[in-house]
């Protein structure tokens, strides 16, 4: 029996993470766990999640303006990259993500960002199962 897209999910569910680490400044409040989902690297970005100073020694309204300047936020992304802009955005438009350009690689290059899990996990799958090459061609 063949497993379903909702079965691969649940299954991808109970990764456990390979690594943490934090990025950025010491506390910034970022960090970035490494998954591998049937051997493709995603990464769950938290940004802003640096608590707040509770000692008496930073005065209240400075606690209150950290507090309120900040809104953090929590995504996905791929280390799988593709090229050609416009090839880019019509993958990232069909999975409900956006692209990125890769932070090291040559011009044109792009990797994929997800505010949802369900939203990669279809990337996955697809790559998984050989549907994203039916779609969208052998990747370069």
């Amino acid at each position: 029996m063949e497993e379903t897209f909702e079965q691969f999910v649940e299954r991808m569910e109970n990764v456990e993470k390979d690594e943490e680490f934090i990025v950025g400044p010491c506390h910034s409040g970022n960090s970035r766990a490494v998954f591998v989902f049937e051997g493709q690297y995603c990464y769950l970005e938290s940004l802003g999640l640096a608590p707040v100073p509770d000692s008496s020694k930073v005065p209240v309204m400075a606690r209150v303006l950290r507090i309120l300047s900040r809104e953090p936020k929590a995504y996905w992304w791929t280390d799988f990259e593709a090229f050609g802009e416009e090839r880019c955005q019509r993958i990232a438009e069909h999975y409900g993500g956006r692209k990125e350009e890769t932070f090291y690689g040559d011009e044109g290059w792009f990797h994929f960002c997800f505010d949802e899990f369900g939203d990669l996990m279809r990337l996955v799958h697809d790559r998984h199962t050989g549907e994203f090459n039916r779609i969208f061609g052998e990747v370069a």
